[in-house]
């Protein structure tokens, strides 16, 4: 099963999108800063990372870019999901590492973004390489009333 970790302040975000993705059948991890993220991200090399740009401790700037630069985790898909929605921020997030970049708040109802709900499925690995990853993206529907109603 395909693990995806969240790293994301906000408690209601991230469990509307750690619900969703659970439904769907992934394994979800969290993590609400970016110290805990990075760890996170190392230890459990997941196949995806869902990244919010303004956290405590460390931002996610800095977080992809930590991400990028550490052998284990160099690989991941890295998409970033946050309220930053300026161009010079989705270019900053580029420039950091990140593979995609969705803007908060996103329309639950529809597939989180055009094509951008990724969600990685592995299919292959590359030879001579373990963490080098080869993925399938596919829309995730989010469904906001399969949670309590306190989030939504």
């Amino acid at each position: 099963m395909p693990r995806i970790l969240i790293i994301d302040d906000d408690p209601a975000i991230a469990e509307l999108v750690a619900i969703n993705l659970e439904m769907a059948g992934y394994d979800v991890s969290r993590a609400e800063d970016g110290i805990k993220g990075q760890a996170l991200a190392v230890q459990l090399q997941p196949d995806l990372v869902m990244l919010d740009l303004m956290l405590p401790k460390v931002d996610g700037f800095t977080v992809c870019q930590r991400i990028r630069r550490e052998e284990r985790t160099a690989d991941i898909p890295i998409l970033m999901l946050t309220a930053l929605g300026q161009t010079q921020d989705k270019v900053d997030g580029f420039n950091a590492g990140a593979d995609d970049y969705l803007t908060k708040p996103f329309e639950v109802e529809d597939n989180v973004g055009a094509g951008a709900g990724f969600i990685a499925t592995e299919r292959s690995h590359s030879p001579g390489r373990q963490t080098h990853r080869n993925f399938e993206l596919r829309p995730v529907n989010v469904n906001p009333r399969a949670i309590r109603g306190d989030l939504v």
